[in-house]
């Protein structure tokens, strides 16, 4: 799509008077975040009963959405990645919780197709960690989007505020490469002074600075729904459709318990009063208020026949479909088959997935590599952005890494290794480092003693 097509996007989020089809390109967003939410169309629905009365209804959920997203992240962030950087950068990620912050990124980017981490100067460098529905692209490359709207919400009172923040890339009065961060607010859908909101925001600040101030990051999956888009989609984008038919499946075994319920037939006569011939009290031989009595008015000749109508619960049928459903949702969304499992007591380890389900594993190194993208992206934007500011960063490179060892077969990977040991295709010092995540100098030093620690031998008299 070109940058006015985006831009009309970025209007979009605060008029009213956008054209569908442009309208209509940021939809999908919208309905991933409400299936994420619990919101899913499908879960409220209308039913006619046999009176004719059309009667709403909402399904229990599953919230498969939710689910499959979560298990990823959490598979990734099973240990927090290492970042090596500048102590100044460094101070700049703790002191804005970059981490913990990132971890509820990284779910909401899995769950809407993308995400942006976004500097500012607020007296010092900030971090804004921005969701899907609050990015719009303008322009990019190859390589990365370069150039973006960035929407704020707020409320306050009876008005609803919305500030658009544009970062659009230009050359300085000096000749100097830099952004033009440029800021618009809106009250209730009309253009309003920016000092109304944000007194201590400038209209247009300039930056000297080669790279963008922001990193977008999104799942590794190719956007189907419009190649041409910039943007990623969701993680369960193409499972929608799935994530409908377990709702309805889960909500069947609800309605199958709550329906399949034990029922008692008993002649209406017998939840009447009676007064009692011995003590001239009035009785009752059921009580009409338990539910598993259903009081008929019947056959006089069947006046005291009392008869059990319980049906037979499906609910063995009804797993199997949901286990199955939950089969082709983990093939759908890059997991291997028989990784979800709704039997109530089968749990996958972390340990499993590479010797059992290497597909999962796949599918998250992948999405490593994307966030690993976008930490590197930011890491550099706040270096060059430093420069404005005279904070201490050297030119080293810098690294993330992410931590396997805890979702790796450990069995599979010490055999690996000590087989080629054995087999001489590599050295001790290299299958420890391997197996045990150390340095060379460590892996060394390990090497050394074992090799000082011979084991005894003791013989036994016969």
């Amino acid at each position: 799509m070109n940058i006015i097509g985006r831009l009309r996007m970025a209007w979009n989020k605060i008029l009213t008077n956008i054209p569908s089809e442009v309208s209509d390109k940021d939809k999908a967003i919208d309905e991933w975040f409400n299936i994420y939410k619990m919101k899913a169309p499908w879960l409220d629905y209308q039913y006619r009963t046999v009176d004719g009365v059309l009667r709403k209804r909402r399904r229990l959920s599953l919230n498969a959405g939710k689910m499959i997203v979560q298990e990823l992240n959490n598979l990734v962030f099973s240990e927090p990645p290492t970042i090596t950087t500048d102590k100044a950068v460094q101070d700049i990620l703790d002191e804005n919780n970059f981490m913990p912050n990132l971890t509820d990124l990284s779910e909401y980017t899995l769950a809407l197709g993308g995400g942006a981490l976004k500097l500012r100067n607020d007296g010092s460098i900030k971090i804004d960690f921005v969701k899907a529905n609050n990015f719009v692209p303008i322009t990019w490359d190859n390589v990365r989007i370069t150039e973006a709207s960035f929407i704020d919400n707020r409320v306050k009172g009876a008005d609803k505020y919305t500030r658009v923040e544009t970062h659009r890339a230009t050359v300085g009065d000096a000749g100097y490469k830099g952004y033009n961060i440029t800021q618009e607010l809106y009250k209730n859908d009309h253009s309003v002074p920016l000092s109304d909101m944000f007194p201590d925001l400038q209209p247009l600040t300039f930056v000297a600075t080669d790279v963008p101030l922001f990193a977008y990051i999104k799942p590794a999956i190719s956007n189907n729904f419009d190649p041409e888009s910039p943007l990623g989609i969701s993680f369960f984008g193409n499972s929608v459709d799935t994530l409908e038919a377990l709702d309805i499946a889960f909500d069947s075994l609800k309605m199958e318990l709550v329906l399949g319920k034990k029922r008692i037939i008993v002649p209406e006569q017998m939840v009447r009063y009676v007064n009692d011939p011995d003590t001239g009290k009035r009785v009752r031989y059921f009580d009409p208020a338990d539910e598993v009595y259903v009081a008929l008015n019947i056959d006089p000749d069947d006046a005291t026949k009392i008869q059990d109508n319980s049906v037979e619960l499906r609910v063995t049928e009804i797993k199997e479909a949901i286990q199955t459903l939950l089969d082709i949702l983990s093939l759908q969304c890059g997991f291997s088959q028989g990784y979800l499992a709704f039997d109530g007591a089968t749990v996958k380890t972390a340990t499993e997935v590479i010797s059992d389900n290497s597909r999962t594993f796949k599918t998250k190194v992948n999405y490593e590599h994307e966030l690993e993208t976008g930490i590197l992206q930011i890491l550099e934007a706040i270096r060059s952005y430093g420069s404005n500011i005279n904070l201490a960063v050297s030119q080293t490179e810098y690294s993330v890494s992410f931590q396997d060892s805890v979702i790796e077969d450990r069995n599979t990977k010490t055999t690996y290794w000590m087989g080629l040991y054995a087999s001489g295709l590599c050295t001790i010092t290299r299958a420890l480092q391997e197996i045990y995540k150390v340095t060379e100098e460590e892996a060394v030093k390990m090497a050394q003693d074992i090799k000082a620690e011979k084991p005894e031998i003791v013989s036994f008299g016969a």
